[in-house]
């Protein structure tokens, strides 16, 4: 037994399922809710909530839960009483996350060459010096905040200038919308979290509808520029789904990858073992950002799908027409998927996750996502000999849960390793 598991059982949880979910979809949210997670998955693999909303907690139930045609995501938004009101769920609506085939084949399909791994190879340039930079600004400090001083400052700038026709100033302010904009996407999500998130996204049509417009009126040979004239061309997406796929590039990039850089360097803190180890050997890099990503995911819930018809999950029926959240925290500390789940282990043998989706819905941006991260959390840890945790019990942004993990600060000091 690791050490992880026998503190996570000598803890006081409930055994109540109930009170499980209530305590990791609530707030006040947990700061380490992994020992909730082990517990809801050995209690209720496959559990229905009061709400009627149903949780996966293992690995293999959340594998099918992407895998198996006998989920489906377009009817949760249409659903909603609220749908016809509101700019957000709209929105998201068009987005490939929230599609179902054919209609996701056909949306998916018309960027999908531009997110192949060959294709984003030559964002490493760029990506390398906009990180050496906001390196050499966080030495400059002696220390900073990994998340707004480095982490959030790398997929937005990144994915704007492959999409091109963001402009710099701009970057801040779209995070800002994305941050809003998530929240309709919550397992549950109250009127005035729908407020904010109608906000950005009528903030979001309106700034990339100019941009839409501007490379109409002058045509660029950028990402959005192609796009743009492809699409004009061949009308396989309506004007509402080329502006939800825009947003969905930037604020699913911006989101996901940030939580990753600056979680996965918090959690090498926390293991100061694995981060020898990376730093000694850096081109272990590509397989630490799987392991962190399992360890410890970005995306804690999938988005939940709908059961087309009466169909089995981990030995329980789920009946037709009802919802289905995977709890990915839970699943990739499945001890039937994982040995010693509760372990970092960047050299691990059966390491993958399903922290960038499975299936049909994997994420497009996987391979910009894993690049950005490797050479972030490659090169931190390479740049500094010597980083010290500031604040040690950062505080939650909640703003963002419970799907997504995130802080509002993570902040350390620093000091260069010799000869960098």
């Amino acid at each position: 037994m690791t050490t992880e598991r026998a503190e996570y059982l000598a803890l006081d949880l409930p055994d109540d399922p109930e009170a499980l979910v209530g305590a990791l979809l609530t707030d006040p949210f947990q700061t380490d809710p992994y020992p909730f997670y082990n517990r809801l998955r050995t209690l209720a693999p496959v559990y229905r909530s009061e709400s009627g909303l149903w949780f996966a907690s293992e690995y293999a139930a959340c594998e099918t839960l992407f895998r198996s045609p006998a989920f489906g995501v377009g009817l949760r938004l249409r659903d909603n009483p609220r749908f016809e009101d509101s700019s957000s769920l709209q929105l998201l609506g068009h987005m490939m996350p929230f599609l179902d085939p054919p209609d996701h084949t056909r949306v998916r399909r018309s960027v999908s060459s531009f997110f192949v791994p060959r294709a984003v190879q030559h964002l490493r340039a760029f990506a390398t010096q906009l990180i050496d930079r906001l390196l050499d600004q966080v030495e400059a400090a002696g220390g900073g905040d990994l998340l707004g001083d480095f982490a959030r400052q790398i997929p937005i700038a990144v994915m704007c200038e492959m999409l091109g026709g963001v402009a710099t100033d701009d970057q801040e302010r779209c995070c800002a919308w994305s941050d809003a904009l998530v929240e309709a996407s919550q397992p549950v999500t109250d009127d005035a979290m729908l407020a904010r998130a109608d906000a950005a996204a009528d903030e979001f049509r309106a700034y990339f509808g100019h941009i839409i417009e501007s490379r109409r009126a002058r045509p660029a040979d950028d990402m959005m520029g192609t796009m743009v004239a492809e699409n004009d061309r061949t009308g396989t997406l309506s004007e509402d789904e080329f502006l939800a796929m825009t947003t969905i590039l930037v604020g699913a990039a911006y989101h996901n990858t940030a939580n990753a850089i600056a979680n996965g360097i918090w959690t090498l803190l926390h293991h100061p073992r694995q981060m020898a180890l990376l730093r000694g050997q850096p081109e272990r890099g590509k397989a630490a950002v799987e392991e962190l990503l399992r360890f410890e995911p970005p995306a804690q819930l999938t988005i939940p799908r709908v059961a087309a018809e009466d169909v089995e999950l981990g030995g329980v029926t789920i009946p037709a027409g009802e919802l289905v959240c995977g709890v990915l925290g839970a699943a990739h500390r499945d001890p039937l998927r994982y040995q010693n789940p509760d372990q970092l282990d960047i050299a691990r043998d059966d390491g993958g996750s399903l922290a960038l989706a499975f299936g049909i819905h994997s994420c497009i941006g996987a391979a910009v996502a894993r690049l950005e991260t490797e050479i972030a959390i490659t090169r931190f840890v390479e740049r500094f000999a010597d980083i010290t945790i500031v604040n040690a019990e950062p505080v939650l942004h909640t703003a963002c849960l419970p799907s997504l993990r995130s802080f509002e600060a993570l902040t350390v000091r620093v000091r260069a390793s010799v000869g960098i």
